[in-house]
């Protein structure tokens, strides 16, 4: 989910979302993915994202914490390495 504070925009509480664009006041918790904190953007609080941005003019005020990378869901997870494998041994004709 995206959200989006306006320029003249202003909110108060804990914001938890994949994406999180702020140019106006927020204060509180933050919590996404993706958190960008534009040229009229202020948010004081704390933030856990995994990809930030403030731009020129961006006031953040508070602690800031990043989040592991998000993982590909499709990869098979745990597959064995060669090293890991069983030797294969041609079958005798």
């Amino acid at each position: 989910h995206l959200i989006k504070v306006m320029r003249e925009g202003q909110g108060e509480g804990n914001v938890s979302c994949r994406e999180l664009i702020i140019d106006g006041k927020v204060q509180g918790q933050c919590h996404g993915d993706s958190i960008t904190i534009e040229e009229h953007g202020h948010l004081e609080g704390t933030l856990a994202y995994r990809a930030l941005a403030i731009k020129k003019g961006g006031v953040f005020s508070g602690r800031a914490e990043m989040l592991a990378a998000a993982e590909n869901k499709g990869l098979v997870a745990d597959a064995p390495s060669k090293t890991d494998a069983e030797p294969v041994r041609p079958q005798s004709a």
